[in-house]
């Protein structure tokens, strides 16, 4: 919504024929900023609502209303998914939250995705019945296929999870899937068992977020603490030139993860302390710092810099940046559109370029320190960070 101020001043002083004359004037700056798919219309005298689809729709959203954005503990992004096996060729897969926003909203998902991928089996094999292996006639009955995976770009999640909101988010997705955008994307072309699979997933990890009683908090800690443990054992073994570091990322998650559960479960929160004072004790040292500026993000840029049909960079002037931020060092890469994103989500003010490279290269592959600096120093040309 878009409501011009003081409008009636214009219309007051120089007459109607004027004041119409800039409304439509208005109306065409806004509707130049918009897609040919978004829908601009003029809902009052002087004001305006603009229908903003696919992913912009909800930063706009998040934008709009800050005050829930803090009230949202976690959440469970469904983007196309329930589609026939045979026919859309698309697996399911379950993406974790972000590495900089770990969250104790992951091992609840694999959890319910364990349930779902083992009963499945159990009723493919001949075990069991219909009920107990989520089968929903008329769909198919064959077992669960799908991976839990890390984090995949592409959807309304990265704006949940972008620095400025930083709701984790898991995201729920069929690929590849042949059909959408076709005109093969049918209700024929989906299965009623993949659908109701994937339903009960997503239920089940909201009614854990929102209504865990406190007798299985434990049971809840319990499943953390293993999923803690194995991701810290992990990255300590993983090829890599510096697994010291990986390990220290890996704890660092660890805490967090741990700490967003005490914050769920207060009932647990002595246990939760416990166990992040063990992780403290057993975290490496950090290495050297070689670049101590401290990127801070220009606090009227909220969400991400690129996401679907928007660029914060094609909007500026070629000269205000001197350079093309996608061949940047670090944008470049093959990762580069992960990398370049959690950069900026873990811009919080208080890491220095060497520790967000440290994080970087701890949680997903090995970055020199040269290719982070440079793409800050590109955003603070562009105006989205500064240093201090």
């Amino acid at each position: 919504m878009l409501d011009l101020d003081d409008f009636k001043s214009v219309n007051d002083s120089f007459g109607h024929k004027v004041g119409d004359k800039m409304l439509k004037e208005v109306a065409g700056i806004i509707q130049s900023q918009l897609r040919e798919y978004d829908f601009l219309a003029r809902c009052g005298g002087d004001e305006f609502i603009a229908l903003v689809q696919e992913i912009s729709g909800s930063q706009v959203y998040l934008v709009r209303h800050p005050e829930l954005v803090s009230r949202i503990v976690a959440g469970v992004h469904m983007d196309m998914v329930g589609g026939l096996l045979s026919t859309t060729k698309g697996t399911f897969h379950l993406s974790r939250t972000a590495e900089s926003l770990p969250h104790v909203v992951n091992p609840i998902a694999a959890a319910w995705f364990a349930q779902v991928q083992a009963a499945s089996l159990r009723y493919a094999e001949g075990r069991g019945d219909a009920y107990a292996g989520f089968v929903w006639p008329p769909g198919s009955r064959e077992s669960f296929v799908g991976d839990v995976r890390g984090i995949e770009m592409g959807s309304d999640h990265e704006v949940f999870e972008a620095a400025g909101f930083r709701v984790p988010m898991v995201y729920f997705h069929d690929y590849p899937d042949v059909t959408i955008h076709t005109q093969k994307d049918l209700p024929e072309n989906l299965d009623a068992t993949k659908l109701g699979r994937v339903a009960y997933m997503g239920a089940g990890i909201a009614w854990t977020l929102a209504a865990l009683p406190d007798s299985e908090a434990k049971a809840l800690l319990a499943v953390t603490r293993a999923e803690v443990e194995q991701h810290i054992l992990a990255r300590g073994a993983a090829p890599g030139p510096d697994p010291a570091l990986a390990a220290r990322e890996a704890i660092a998650q660890g805490i967090e993860t741990l700490e967003s559960l005490g914050r769920l479960s207060p009932s647990i929160a002595p246990d939760v302390s416990a166990d992040v004072e063990h992780l403290r004790a057993a975290m490496p040292p950090p290495p050297p710092t070689s670049d101590r500026r401290v990127p801070v993000r220009t606090a009227t840029i909220v969400g991400p810099l690129n996401v679907y049909y928007y660029d914060y960079f094609a909007d500026l002037p070629a000269p205000s940046t001197g350079a093309d931020f996608t061949k940047s060092a670090l944008a470049s890469r093959e990762d580069g559109e992960v990398l370049a994103y959690e950069a900026l989500n873990l811009a919080d003010g208080k890491r220095s370029v060497s520790e967000i490279r440290d994080a970087l290269t701890g949680r997903y592959s090995t970055v020199p320190v040269s290719a982070v600096a440079e793409y800050f120093e590109l955003l603070a040309r562009a105006g989205a960070v500064s240093f201090r």
